[in-house]
């Protein structure tokens, strides 16, 4: 089995990173890293912490060659679907989404006027139902 040094080579490798800019992520010179990479200086701990946050590396590959280079990320469930409903627990149609997408897309004072218009609407709305000059809600 190769040294902790060719594995730090394949590792820029597959990461197509090179040595100065691999360095420089750790925080040395690219000399460092070079005698780190032929083994003619041992690298301390902190480097390897380093490089397995860094680059997600198993730490176990990187000392010893055994294992898969990188840290398999822990698969997840897709989360729940979200069904939104109105105040009577019944979903929301299409365009009632759709108005809720668009109001999260509004920057803050907007909302705000949003907010304000809607407020206007429903009083006028309101009005009218109570002069009996529209229908029901649709």
């Amino acid at each position: 089995m190769t040294g902790i040094g060719e594995r730090l080579k394949k590792l820029r490798f597959d990461l197509k990173i090179k040595q100065g800019e691999f360095a420089g992520r750790m925080g040395l010179s690219q000399g460092a890293l070079s005698d780190f990479e032929r083994e003619t200086k041992p690298m301390a701990e902190r480097y390897i912490k380093l490089i397995c946050l860094e680059f997600g590396v198993n730490r176990e590959w990187l000392l010893t060659g055994e294992g898969d280079m990188f840290v398999k990320k822990p698969e997840q469930d897709p989360p729940p679907a979200l069904t939104l409903v109105d105040s009577d627990g019944n979903p929301l149609k299409p365009d009632e989404v759709e108005l809720i997408g668009i109001y999260q897309n509004l920057d803050p004072d907007n909302k705000i006027m949003a907010r304000k218009q809607v407020g206007v609407i429903l009083d006028v709305q309101e009005e009218a139902k109570s002069k009996g000059l529209t229908g029901e809600k649709a």
